[in-house]
């Protein structure tokens, strides 16, 4: 039927379509199926004429696969799951638990190890990809041998306690319950950005969310005690080593770090060292930009204003020729009509003298 729906859409609209096709089989798995045109001319379909036509393919087959198993935001359960030392999830108390809390539990666990692989909190688990192809994405002793992957919210009781008995099996006492070894494209994590320390602790996904997208929540006193040159104040020429003075010039991260040994303060100065020390001139670049742009569009509409008052004036300078033309147009003709009553008055009198002379002549010959 998706076949021919295509080749009708070909046939009278000449347009090349490519289907994606999902529904969800029994046990939460999901089956997918591709359609394409015929191009006809003896080119490659679409969906195989390059690499970067296969990557969509497989990002959009991963895409409409977890739109199908997403599940519904009324259902989720928001739990939280406990990290050990080193960032990866522990195994959470599941015993008497509902089943919708142990599949949320299991969620927690999956998405936890995915972002300590990442170093991204907010990188989802590809659970498309996972269920298609478990192996490539998670060590093989993540899970328990015979275990079927589905979508977290299409697992039973059994599967569950199948998979909680592997996590606290002997052989797993010291090994991560959960170890991904491949991501997405899209998540792999960079060498040398600054999410490489977020899976140490939460709190600090929290206090520095939003720090890839320049967020400007880091202007705390500590960043800026990193980020800004070190002053010269007025003081001792010969400050103590146990003073701030002293390390200004010196290595300010051990000295930061000798401050205090609270894991979560070592964490924060690790985090403030990996900021871009370009991060403030950057922004002050900006603002100078900023303030140039303003500058230039105030300059801009001045001559604006200008060219405006310099219309009117000319407009005002045109209308007062136009009013001079206009009484010298009207003198001129108060002038004609006084020529042509002059005129008229010449002829009249004209007129008037060739009577008298005629009525002369007449009295004379007689």
């Amino acid at each position: 039927m998706a076949k021919d729906l295509i080749e009708t859409v070909q046939r009278t609209m000449g347009s090349h379509v490519v289907m994606f096709v999902g529904h969800e089989s029994g046990e939460g798995q999901i089956k997918l199926a591709v359609f394409e045109s015929a191009p006809g001319d003896g080119k490659k379909v679409f969906t195989e004429s390059s690499q970067s036509s296969k990557d969509w393919v497989l990002t959009a087959e991963s895409i409409l696969t977890d739109y199908l198993l997403e599940e519904d935001s009324a259902e989720k359960q928001e739990v939280e799951i406990s990290l050990d030392e080193d960032g990866n999830p522990e195994v959470p108390t599941w015993g008497g638990q509902k089943l919708k809390v142990q599949q949320s539990l299991a969620r927690a666990v999956f998405q936890d190890a995915y972002a300590k692989f990442t170093k991204m909190p907010e990188a989802k688990v590809p659970w498309g990809l996972l269920i298609k192809s478990p192996m490539e994405y998670l060590d093989s002793e993540s899970i328990p041998e015979g275990f079927t992957m589905k979508d977290p919210s299409k697992w039973t009781k059994a599967d569950l306690g199948l998979l909680w008995d592997h996590c606290q099996s002997p052989e797993a006492e010291e090994k991560m319950i959960v170890s991904f070894i491949d991501c997405k494209k899209e998540d792999a994590p960079c060498p040398g950005s600054l999410r490489g320390k977020w899976w140490e602790a939460k709190w600090v996904k929290q206090a520095y969310q939003g720090l890839q997208s320049h967020s400007t929540q880091l202007e705390d006193p500590l960043s800026r005690l990193l980020m800004e040159e070190p002053t010269t104040d007025a003081g001792p020429s010969n400050p103590e080593e146990s003073s701030p003075a002293w390390h200004a010039r010196k290595d300010q991260i051990c000295y930061l770090k000798s401050l205090s040994i609270v894991p979560r303060y070592q964490v924060l100065v690790d985090v403030v060292d990996a900021l871009p020390e370009q991060q403030a001139e950057e922004r002050q670049r900006e603002h100078e930009q900023l303030q140039a742009a303003k500058t230039r569009a105030q300059a801009v509409e001045e001559e604006r204003q200008r060219e405006h008052e310099q219309l009117q004036a000319a407009e005002a300078r045109a209308r007062a020729v136009e009013e001079e033309r206009q009484m010298e147009r009207e003198r001129c003709l108060a002038a004609n009509k006084r020529a042509w009553a002059a005129e008229e008055e010449i002829t009249r009198l004209h007129k008037f003298n060739e009577t008298v002379w005629r009525a002369t002549l007449s009295t004379q010959q007689l």
